[in-house]
């Protein structure tokens, strides 16, 4: 095709221009944070230049809430990966299911995804049509299973922070090209102004209204912390002995006996009446709101949403000052940092709660930088970098992928 002739690339504000794009998913049930931005992203993508096709891994309730969302859903169900022949044919099935869509790229979503993706882009001819959306950090010295997805193939490597895309590069011998796109919040959702005051979430969830409290949101794994953030509350407890500390959320298959551990570690520093467990639970926004400070205590956190959905409902929020998290909080601006030690926690908390004049201008600051993490700016992002990949590869007409 001579130059005069060749079609001018795609670009996402091009009247007509639609992409298909293929997610490939290995879970039906929401467990984490890489779950919800999937479904941010879908709902912020309506009525956009992508129409997301899903391949669903598993059957389950997630899935349902996906199909709601997407342009169509699939269920190709995966089985374990040590069992080689599903695996394998999961691999051919995933093939035969980019080339009905007439997909024009593919995105592994979750690390897990691409172990299936990255065979079937071999097998279909498509690794420049393949992505692969890394939600973690890997290790330098990952096991197999990381090992093998570092060596299968794709076109690029989408990052959710600055500290994963470089572990990355360390890690893989060979890495792929990276590109960084953050994660979101659902800023309407985490917004003061839709939710009752912080006395009446108190009240309404069996909190102590006169009391301060402190909370923290994360699954009760051990790299998440919750032990450092339950020695920190003894020692805040100490001098100020009126303050309330919550962790919010459920048990870990991969940590029995953990929340054990800690009830008994409660118990044994004499604050079991001042920390609480309180499982699983679906208000999120609610409980973030009880509180006057929100903590991540986690070690290797990759990104870290629920401290932007604290600071987007105005948390004073406390942070490592490494990982993910310090990507989005600006120390002694819109949070402060701690030093991931129980008693460099305790420091940072016991400041904060004895100021309550800092912890509101910490609030004003937060509030601004999350809106700069707004799910309507991830689904322009990964829009934007879909259409630098495979713009001149995806035709004017939706529904039709052609090559040029």
């Amino acid at each position: 095709m001579s130059a005069a002739n060749r079609p001018e690339p795609l670009r996402p504000d091009m009247p007509g221009a639609t992409l298909r794009l293929g997610v490939v998913m290995p879970l039906a049930t929401r467990m984490g944070g890489a779950e919800t931005m999937l479904l941010r992203l879908l709902s912020a993508a309506s009525g956009g230049r992508i129409a997301y096709h899903l391949a669903v891994l598993e059957d389950g309730p997630f899935a349902a809430e996906l199909a709601a969302k997407a342009a169509s859903l699939t269920v190709l169900p995966a089985g374990h990966l040590r069992q080689v022949g599903r695996t394998v044919a999961t691999a051919v099935r995933l093939v035969a299911w980019r080339r009905a869509r007439s997909l024009d790229g593919v995105l592994s979503w979750m690390s897990k995804a691409h172990l299936y993706a990255g065979p079937a882009a071999l097998m279909g001819g498509c690794v420049d049509r393949t992505v692969w959306f890394l939600h973690g950090i890997p290790q330098p010295r990952g096991d197999v299973l990381d090992r093998a997805m570092f060596a299968l193939p794709c076109r690029e490597v989408w990052c959710c922070s600055r500290v994963a895309e470089r572990a990355y590069r360390v890690a893989a011998r060979s890495p792929r090209p990276t590109r960084l796109i953050y994660p979101a919040v659902d800023t309407e959702t985490f917004d003061p102004r839709r939710l009752p005051s912080v006395t009446e979430a108190r009240r309404r969830l069996g909190l102590d209204p006169q009391r301060s409290c402190v909370g923290m949101v994360a699954r009760l794994e051990r790299w998440k912390g919750c032990d450092t953030f339950l020695r920190a509350a003894a020692e805040v407890l100490r001098t100020q002995p009126d303050v309330q500390f919550v962790v919010v959320g459920g048990d870990h298959f991969g940590a029995p006996g953990y929340r054990q551990e800690l009830l008994d570690e409660a118990r044994r520093a004499g604050i079991a009446a001042s920390f609480t467990l309180v499982g699983h639970q679906e208000d999120i926004p609610l409980w973030m709101q009880a509180c006057d400070i929100c903590v991540n205590a986690s070690t290797g956190e990759p990104f870290g949403m629920v401290v932007v959905e604290a600071m987007a409902l105005g948390k004073a929020v406390v942070v490592p000052g490494r990982d993910g998290p310090a990507e989005a909080v600006e120390d002694g601006v819109s949070g402060h940092y701690h030093d991931g030690t129980a008693a460099g926690l305790a420091s940072v908390l016991g400041r904060l709660l004895s100021r309550p004049e800092q912890r509101e201008a910490l609030a004003v600051a937060a509030r601004a930088r999350a809106a700069e993490f707004d799910h309507r700016r991830l689904a322009r992002s990964v829009e934007d970098a879909a259409f630098a990949l495979w713009g001149r590869t995806v035709s004017s007409a939706p529904g039709r992928g052609a090559a040029v």
